[in-house]
């Protein structure tokens, strides 16, 4: 009996520290709604691209502004520069701790620096809303991030098309609206009939992953399971090549069968100590994406890379 009261002590102090933290009523309340946020997706610009045939681009997700924990962020900077051409970056949510405006005014001044260094003003940036963005409401100030390309849509698309040797090569990108842990119906609702009139192959990004599956992982996937279960048939059916994710901070690879989704590493350190981030290379001509994990701990960067097969365009 001294045990259970133990226990329900501590329990009710783990309680109390999370709602002085982040606030008990935005923590479990991050409004507005799913469906409200993504009931129709957004059409944006697409990006210039550098070489016909091949799209370049970087992965950063979980960077938690605000937090105690480092960020390779020299490290990063100096390994961008080194890839470049990019034509693109695509930051995967949870840019802040907290939703409070210095928060995101610290992960802006880190984004300037990088586009200062890499000479590239015009970057485009596409900016995934994770749920750590929403607590205290920070869903307006994450809609005015100033690197944001995608200026506030939380549900949005863009096409590209590469012309190599007179053949065409169109591609979809989708970046889904998952901070609330769910799609939510008129998000899904929106996204099957997109998806099935775009007869392009497909690219998905989004914060939650769809699917973990390693010891206790029911808050680090979508919490329907009846949503991934239609998500994963309906990317199936509808020529998606890639998911990337994020929230995990320890990240995964996970094979659907045809497709693939890769839960990315944080930049903000893991448990194991590591600042992390991507850089991937699509050829649309051989349907192959090569991807380059970075780590970087203390002061000393490592890389390991990774070619996958795309089956979209068959």
């Amino acid at each position: 009996m001294k045990k259970i009261r133990l226990f329900s002590l501590i329990s009710l102090f783990c309680c109390l520290f999370v709602a002085c933290k982040y606030d008990i009523h935005q923590l479990f309340f991050r409004g507005p709604a799913i469906d409200e946020r993504a009931s129709s997706i957004t059409e944006i610009q697409s990006p210039p691209l550098h070489q016909a045939g091949e799209i370049r681009f970087a992965i950063i997700t979980d960077l938690h502004y605000g937090s105690k924990k480092d960020r390779g962020e020299t490290q990063v900077i100096t390994s961008l520069a080194a890839c470049m051409p990019l034509d693109f970056l695509v930051v995967l949510g949870d840019v802040v701790e907290t939703g409070f405006d210095d928060y995101f005014r610290e992960c802006e001044i880190f984004i300037d620096r990088l586009k200062r260094y890499l000479d590239t003003p015009s970057l485009p940036v596409y900016v995934v809303l994770g749920n750590h963005d929403l607590y205290y409401n920070g869903l307006e100030r994450w809609g005015k991030l100033n690197f944001s390309s995608n200026k506030g849509a939380t549900f949005f698309r863009f096409e590209t098309t590469g012309s190599v040797d007179g053949k065409i090569y169109p591609r979809s990108w989708y970046f889904l609206d998952t901070a609330s842990g769910v799609v939510g119906t008129s998000q899904m609702a929106a996204l099957s009939d997109a998806m099935k009139a775009d007869k392009n192959p497909k690219i998905v990004f989004t914060h939650y992953p769809v699917y973990v599956d390693k010891g206790f992982s029911t808050p680090f996937k979508l919490s329907d399971p009846r949503e991934r279960a239609q998500l994963l048939t309906l990317f199936d059916k509808n020529k998606v090549d890639m998911i990337f994710s994020g929230h995990w901070h320890e990240g995964g690879f996970f094979n659907y069968g045809r497709f693939s989704e890769l839960c990315c590493e944080s930049f903000v350190e893991n448990s194991d100590k590591y600042s992390n981030w991507f850089v991937l290379s699509l050829s649309e001509t051989s349907d192959t994406l090569h991807v380059e994990h970075f780590k970087v701990q203390g002061s000393s960067v490592s890389s390991t890379s990774q070619t996958y097969a795309l089956n979209g365009r068959k």
